[in-house]
């Protein structure tokens, strides 16, 4: 098997959920990946049962679905994977990062954003 391969690792590291955590790929995107993941799901929360042709649902679907699918490819891949290939998951981050924290604000009336919020920015910076 190639030195890369398979769930063992190799130069490459191990495959699996956490492997874009862990080692030098953690110091390059994984930082921000917490944020945008929760802004998917507070998203959606906020956005309740929109409309199917709802513009904000559409762009957590699109962003959303991006960022996901591309972390599972990235995280499950085997033979050669380098850190800048994570590149292609900083548009989905950032998105998602910046609509989860509109759609706080939009809910800010509420208490369990007010809650959120200060967990997930300290999460984050953690």
């Amino acid at each position: 098997m190639p030195s890369g391969g398979g769930r063992r690792g190799g130069k490459w590291g191990q495959t699996g959920l956490n492997r874009l955590f862990s080692g030098e790929f953690g110091t390059q995107i994984s930082w921000l990946a917490p944020l945008a993941f929760a802004g998917i799901v507070i998203s959606l929360l906020v956005i309740g049962r929109a409309a199917r042709t709802d513009v904000r649902r559409a762009r957590v679907i699109a962003f959303g679905g991006w960022l996901i699918v591309t972390w599972l490819v990235f995280s499950f891949m085997a033979g050669i994977f380098h850190q800048y290939y994570t590149v292609a998951l900083a548009p989905a981050l950032a998105a998602m990062v910046a609509i989860g924290a509109f759609s706080l604000w939009i809910a800010r009336d509420k208490l369990w954003p007010r809650i959120v919020t200060p967990i997930l920015i300290a999460f984050t910076a953690f």
